[in-house]
């Protein structure tokens, strides 16, 4: 970052000078150039780590867990019709 502060610093200094100008636009660029490559790295070491989490649920077989229900007795119904007609 202190290069890209020179650099700045140096434009504005010297306006005029177009070599100066041209270091400055190339080293920002690059600075640009290097920002969407780790941003791009960055999301794609996510992208990456969620669908190994995606892949290992996938594994778990579903298995659905029983919702018993006491009826006005006090007996337990575990029918599906049954517990939906209540």
């Amino acid at each position: 970052m202190d290069d890209k502060m020179q650099n700045t610093v140096k434009c504005i200094a010297a306006e005029k000078n177009c070599a100066s100008l041209e270091e400055y636009r190339s080293k920002r660029r690059e600075a640009s150039k290097l920002c969407r490559q780790r941003k791009r790295r960055f999301h794609r070491k996510n992208m990456e780590a969620l669908e190994i989490m995606r892949n290992r649920n996938e594994r778990k077989c579903f298995v659905p867990i029983p919702s018993p229900c006491n009826d006005k007795s006090g007996n337990l119904i575990t029918n599906k019709q049954k517990i939906l007609g209540r």
